[in-house]
């Protein structure tokens, strides 16, 4: 009985450091570490050709203590360093969110 609810509880508390839910996407920012497997990452997103059908804007920081603000994204190879991590889907089907990279910092987020 001890083991079960000690696993219970490890569960619970692995799940609570998770980043933000899918929902809340247009807040994410800071550093973030692409997935090789989707069950892996946090997010699952679709990269958009075109502007205007993208759920979020994301600029992509050299710097990353610049990556400060919503649709800031500083990438990672280290998945430690990362606040976040996405995975990158061939179909806007599977995604949580569709993204489209701005070269401009001030359109970063969401519209």
């Amino acid at each position: 009985m001890k083991s079960i609810l000690f696993l219970g509880m490890i569960l619970m508390s692995w799940g609570a450091h998770k980043a933000p839910l899918s929902g809340d996407y247009c807040e994410l920012k800071g550093l973030v570490f692409v997935e090789k497997t989707a069950a892996f990452a946090d997010h699952r997103v679709y990269v958009e050709k075109t502007e205007a059908f993208a759920d979020m804007k994301i600029y992509k920081e050299d710097v990353a203590n610049f990556a400060d603000e919503a649709g800031v994204w500083h990438f990672t190879e280290v998945k430690s360093e990362a606040d976040f991590s996405i995975y990158l889907e061939n179909t806007p089907d599977f995604a949580d969110f569709s993204l489209f990279y701005t070269s401009y910092r001030a359109d970063a987020g969401c519209p």
